[in-house]
């Protein structure tokens, strides 16, 4: 089993091969490439105990953030910031024991799961600069107090800032109806 794979600020480009599924890589970070097409699933269906890290952060990958990724997966960190993703946040996200999750600078759209955190894990979270909307989960208030970080702005958020801690971070909306 390969465990760590580390190709950040290669300079890469193309796709991410769905081969890379079957080596059950427990760290995979390709951040900072110019990778496009879409996450590929099959780097979801590796079943371990271990925790796992995906970091896809500034490429140009489309499509959604996969919903096949779900239990017994242990990902402990998934970054997806600063692409061109779409879409709406997978509901399946709220069975990860995840401590940091951004999906920030992208292109997502909806609402938030009113599970998607699970309060005992989650320690960073941005969800920065896309185009959510709704409310903001009333089950979030204990887990954005504890966050380390937690960003919300630039999104079409209907309730005023969420109660987090002293590293929470709204800024004006990017919404110009509102």
């Amino acid at each position: 089993m390969l465990e760590q794979l580390q190709l950040a600020n290669n300079k890469l480009t193309g796709t991410i091969p769905e081969a890379l599924g079957t080596a059950h890589v427990l760290f995979l970070n390709v951040s900072g490439n110019a990778l496009t097409g879409r996450i590929p699933v099959a780097l979801f269906n590796i079943k371990t105990t271990r925790p796992l890290t995906y970091d896809f952060s500034h490429n140009q990958l489309t499509g959604e953030i996969p919903s096949e990724i779900r239990d017994p997966l242990y990902v402990d960190t998934l970054k997806v910031e600063d692409n061109q993703l779409t879409g709406t946040l997978p509901e399946q996200l709220a069975w990860l024991e995840m401590t940091h999750f951004t999906c920030n600078d992208n292109h997502l759209t909806g609402t938030i799961p009113l599970d998607f955190v699970n309060d005992k894990y989650m320690q960073w979270i941005d969800v920065s600069n896309n185009e959510l909307t709704g409310t903001i989960p009333e089950g979030w208030k204990k887990t954005l107090k504890k966050a380390q970080k937690c960003d919300f702005s630039n999104n079409c958020f209907d309730d005023p800032e969420p109660m987090c801690n002293s590293n929470f971070t709204r800024t004006d909306n990017r919404c110009p109806s509102l």
